[in-house]
């Protein structure tokens, strides 16, 4: 091991620091505004988290979050958007043209007011909804509840409908609202879970979703294929209680999980198995586990075996669905609840980070030995990798043999069809800058 954290450390002393031509400051950060806060966990306690920033593809627009004593700001390039008690980081569609963030308030009384903030502007026209996803048409994914009330500190209404864009399904008497709908990259498919009476399903549509599979105790999580032809999901041998309509977030509930994909039952041999991730051709799925103390990768047709790994990140498939990347973390902080969640990486506090690769059946290939943190892995379109790195206290972009200059945080990078560039967005101190690398 000490050959090996030698190596990559003269290897990274050797990498190339490139400034690219292209850079321009996009946005600067208001003076008043915090760059993290503390808000409330699923299991009631206070989690320190931090602002993300999302950036659109050519650095168009940049949308985050930031914090004020007893608020949090919706900012949108230079403006802030609203002052609410509760702002999700925002997401971005697959072409990085499209963002929506979602935000929500107490009111008068027992009432709650949700807002939806996207390029178009505030959709204020909703009790309470969850959390969001957008496609690339700019259609907005969610779950609404119309008569939703805030009481002492618990959402809790009745049935709810799901939304994509402005069109309106039917109403279940429970949904999977704390993680995010699903999409296919063309924006076509969307999945996610309800329940209707007392079974849970798998709910899978072109536009609105329709029900999938039946008869499930519990559903947390739906994963689609790119085609929209097939999904697996997380499924939770337990039942979640229910607040009006809206269960115990996934990951609370103590019982025994694993992966259904059509009829197959995946990761029954370990303890515990969920977050299901599809390859770009569908051909290829990967779930996670936990094994003997430690957490895994599988893909489907391996064996669940014992790993070195404290805490696996998401995978990521490259180009032809063969081959994956992911980061794993020893040590580190994260809540008993996130371990199988998609958002669990993003939870992750200090711990010392590696990254790796590897086929199916096949040995992992170390690519980055014991560092403070890494984020954004990328495929670009020849096989090559793209990263975020962090050392002592700052994040560079590594790539091809190059890495930028150092950032307080950078968002996911962008490659060229060519592959000859990589564009990301970063911040350094309270400027907030789209960066480009050359990599010819």
């Amino acid at each position: 091991m000490r050959e090996l954290r030698l190596g990559i450390t003269v290897l990274f002393a050797g990498l190339l620091m490139a400034q690219g031509d292209g850079d321009r400051l996009v946005a600067k950060i208001p003076d008043y505004l915090k760059l993290e806060g503390t808000v409330k966990g699923p299991g009631g306690e206070g989690l320190l988290v931090e602002s993300q920033f999302r950036f659109g593809v050519d650095g168009q627009f940049v949308a985050y979050n930031a914090f004020e004593p007893h608020s949090v700001a919706a900012v949108v390039n230079d403006k802030v958007v609203g002052i609410y008690s509760v702002v999700d980081p925002a997401v971005v569609d697959p072409t990085g043209r499209h963002f929506a963030m979602r935000a929500w308030q107490p009111m008068s009384g027992k009432r709650v007011q949700s807002y939806i903030i996207t390029g178009d502007g505030v959709r204020d026209d909703f009790a309470w909804v969850g959390r969001l996803a957008i496609n690339q048409k700019g259609e907005v994914a969610f779950w609404e509840q119309p008569d939703a009330e805030l009481i002492r500190g618990t959402i809790v209404g009745s049935d709810l409908r799901f939304h994509v864009g402005r069109r309106r399904g039917r109403k279940y008497s429970g949904a999977q609202v704390a993680l995010s709908p699903c999409f296919t990259p063309d924006g076509k498919f969307v999945a996610t879970a309800g329940k209707r009476k007392k079974e849970w399903f798998a709910l899978v549509g072109k536009g609105i979703v329709k029900a999938q599979k039946p008869g499930l105790r519990s559903v947390e999580d739906v994963a689609l294929a790119p085609d929209g032809s097939k999904f697996a999901c997380t499924v939770l041998e337990a039942d979640l209680a229910m607040n009006g309509g809206v269960p115990e977030p996934p990951g609370v509930v103590e019982g025994k999980r694993y992966v259904l994909l059509g009829k197959e039952k995946l990761g029954l041999a370990a303890e515990e198995a969920g977050v299901p991730t599809f390859g770009p051709h569908g051909k290829n799925l990967v779930f996670k586990y936990l094994f003997e103390g430690s957490m895994g990768l599988a893909f489907v047709g391996e064996a669940v075996v014992a790993t070195k790994y404290g805490f696996v990140g998401n995978p990521v498939f490259d180009s032809s669905g063969e081959t994956i990347a992911y980061a794993a973390v020893e040590g580190g902080r994260v809540p008993r609840w996130a371990w199988l969640r998609r958002d669990g990486p993003d939870l992750m506090r200090e711990g010392r980070w590696s990254l790796y690769k590897r086929t199916k059946n096949g040995q992992p290939e170390p690519l980055v030995d014991q560092c403070d943190g890494i984020a954004h892995i990328t495929f670009g379109p020849n096989g090559e990798l793209a990263y975020a790195q962090k050392l002592r206290g700052k994040w560079f972009l590594i790539v091809d043999g190059r890495r930028s200059e150092a950032c307080d945080s950078i968002d996911r990078p962008w490659w060229s069809a060519d592959g000859k560039r990589v564009e990301f967005g970063a911040r350094r101190d309270r400027e907030l800058w789209w960066k480009v690398l050359e990599l010819e």
